[in-house]
Protein backbone atom coordinates (compact mmCIF):
# COMPACT_ATOMS: atom_id res chain seq x y z
CA UNK A 1 0.00 0.00 0.00
CA UNK A 2 0.91 3.27 -0.64
CA UNK A 3 1.12 5.51 1.67
CA UNK A 4 0.18 8.75 -0.02
CA UNK A 5 -0.68 11.21 3.34
CA UNK A 6 0.13 10.53 7.16
CA UNK A 7 -3.42 10.93 8.15
CA UNK A 8 -6.12 8.49 7.04
CA UNK A 9 -9.29 10.52 6.77
CA UNK A 10 -11.81 9.37 8.76
CA UNK A 11 -15.15 10.27 6.99
CA UNK A 12 -18.09 7.81 5.92
CA UNK A 13 -21.39 8.11 4.35
CA UNK A 14 -24.46 5.81 4.57
CA UNK A 15 -26.65 5.96 2.03
CA UNK A 16 -28.89 3.41 -0.20
CA UNK A 17 -25.83 1.97 -1.51
CA UNK A 18 -23.97 0.95 1.84
CA UNK A 19 -21.12 2.83 3.81
CA UNK A 20 -18.39 4.56 1.90
CA UNK A 21 -15.35 6.07 3.69
CA UNK A 22 -13.07 8.26 2.43
CA UNK A 23 -9.26 7.74 2.33
CA UNK A 24 -6.07 9.18 1.95
CA UNK A 25 -4.21 5.89 1.50
CA UNK A 26 -5.27 3.58 -1.13
CA UNK A 27 -3.66 0.11 -2.41
CA UNK A 28 -1.80 1.15 -5.34
CA UNK A 29 -2.93 -2.08 -7.34
CA UNK A 30 -6.57 -1.18 -6.51
CA UNK A 31 -5.56 2.65 -7.34
CA UNK A 32 -3.82 1.39 -10.89
CA UNK A 33 -7.01 -1.32 -11.91
CA UNK A 34 -9.84 1.64 -11.50
CA UNK A 35 -7.54 4.04 -13.22
CA UNK A 36 -7.31 2.01 -16.15
CA UNK A 37 -10.67 0.72 -15.83
CA UNK A 38 -12.19 4.03 -16.02
CA UNK A 39 -13.35 4.87 -19.61
CA UNK A 40 -12.16 8.52 -18.34
CA UNK A 41 -8.85 7.67 -16.72
CA UNK A 42 -5.62 9.43 -17.53
CA UNK A 43 -2.18 9.30 -16.84
CA UNK A 44 -3.04 12.01 -14.09
CA UNK A 45 -4.88 9.88 -11.99
CA UNK A 46 -2.02 7.07 -11.81
CA UNK A 47 -0.24 6.32 -8.56
CA UNK A 48 2.83 6.57 -11.06
CA UNK A 49 2.27 10.19 -11.68
CA UNK A 50 1.69 10.87 -8.05
CA UNK A 51 5.06 10.16 -7.48
CA UNK A 52 6.59 11.78 -10.36
CA UNK A 53 4.94 15.17 -8.44
CA UNK A 54 6.08 13.51 -5.02
CA UNK A 55 9.45 14.16 -5.96
CA UNK A 56 9.17 17.47 -7.43
CA UNK A 57 10.05 20.49 -5.91
CA UNK A 58 7.25 22.15 -4.04
CA UNK A 59 4.57 20.00 -5.41
CA UNK A 60 2.83 18.11 -2.62
CA UNK A 61 0.47 15.77 -4.47
CA UNK A 62 -2.72 14.10 -2.36
CA UNK A 63 -5.19 11.43 -3.07
CA UNK A 64 -8.93 11.23 -2.16
CA UNK A 65 -10.73 8.41 -2.75
CA UNK A 66 -14.06 7.13 -1.39
CA UNK A 67 -13.98 3.16 -0.71
CA UNK A 68 -17.00 0.55 -0.59
CA UNK A 69 -17.37 -1.85 2.75
CA UNK A 70 -15.12 -4.20 0.15
CA UNK A 71 -12.83 -1.53 0.00
CA UNK A 72 -12.79 -1.15 -4.07
CA UNK A 73 -13.02 2.59 -4.88
CA UNK A 74 -16.03 3.73 -6.28
CA UNK A 75 -14.47 7.73 -6.34
CA UNK A 76 -10.99 9.14 -6.66
CA UNK A 77 -9.83 12.66 -7.60
CA UNK A 78 -5.46 13.39 -7.24
CA UNK A 79 -5.08 16.87 -6.30
CA UNK A 80 -1.75 18.52 -6.25
CA UNK A 81 -0.44 21.16 -3.84
CA UNK A 82 2.01 23.78 -5.47
CA UNK A 83 3.87 26.50 -3.67
CA UNK A 84 5.77 28.98 -5.64
CA UNK A 85 8.03 29.91 -2.69
CA UNK A 86 8.84 27.94 0.57
CA UNK A 87 9.44 28.71 4.13
CA UNK A 88 7.18 31.04 5.84
CA UNK A 89 5.42 32.48 2.55
CA UNK A 90 4.53 29.17 1.80
CA UNK A 91 0.84 29.35 2.71
CA UNK A 92 0.74 32.85 1.09
CA UNK A 93 1.84 31.26 -2.53
CA UNK A 94 0.26 27.63 -3.06
CA UNK A 95 -2.47 26.48 -5.02
CA UNK A 96 -3.99 22.98 -5.37
CA UNK A 97 -3.99 22.38 -9.24
CA UNK A 98 -6.41 19.13 -10.44
CA UNK A 99 -4.65 18.03 -13.54
CA UNK A 100 -7.66 15.72 -13.78
CA UNK A 101 -11.55 15.66 -12.98
CA UNK A 102 -12.44 13.33 -10.39
CA UNK A 103 -13.21 9.82 -11.19
CA UNK A 104 -16.89 8.17 -10.41
CA UNK A 105 -17.63 4.88 -10.81
CA UNK A 106 -20.75 3.62 -12.62
CA UNK A 107 -23.39 2.96 -9.42
CA UNK A 108 -26.50 0.66 -9.90
CA UNK A 109 -29.26 2.52 -10.81
CA UNK A 110 -27.53 5.12 -12.97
Amino acid sequence: MIVLQTALAAHSVNDSLGAMRVARAVDHDRWSEFVARHPDGSIFHTPEMHQVFAKTPNYRPSVWAALDDAGEIQALITPVQIATLGGPLRGLTTRVVAFSGPLVADLPGG
